[in-house]
């Protein structure tokens, strides 16, 4: 909401749960790829599935969040900063990453 850029149409190409990611199995990572984010949007993601496997929100009424109607109001909280790492960055106009 707070994000003044122009242009906020962002394309994910996926977000995954991976449990074994971490090396400690109580803890999840969260995988996200897209062509850009803004501001918090990948925290914004990370407390909307967080609120799911807790039982706070249906994992089908996620696609609706992510649409072009969707309202910032009808997502999780916003998940801390700590924790999270840029793994990597791509530059340039390329076609979409592979998944693994």
């Amino acid at each position: 909401a707070d994000d003044a850029r122009e242009n906020s149409v962002r394309t994910l190409y996926s977000i995954e749960l991976l449990e074994q990611y971490t090396g400690d199995p109580t803890l999840l990572a969260i995988e996200v790829r897209g062509t850009a984010f803004m501001k918090n949007m990948v925290r914004i993601l990370a407390g909307t599935l967080i609120d799911v496997g807790r039982g706070r929100r249906l994992a089908d009424d996620v696609p609706r969040m992510l649409g072009t109607d969707a309202a910032r109001i009808a997502a999780g909280q916003t998940a801390p900063a700590h924790g999270l790492t840029l793994v990597s960055v791509e530059l340039g106009r390329t076609s979409p990453p592979p998944t693994f």
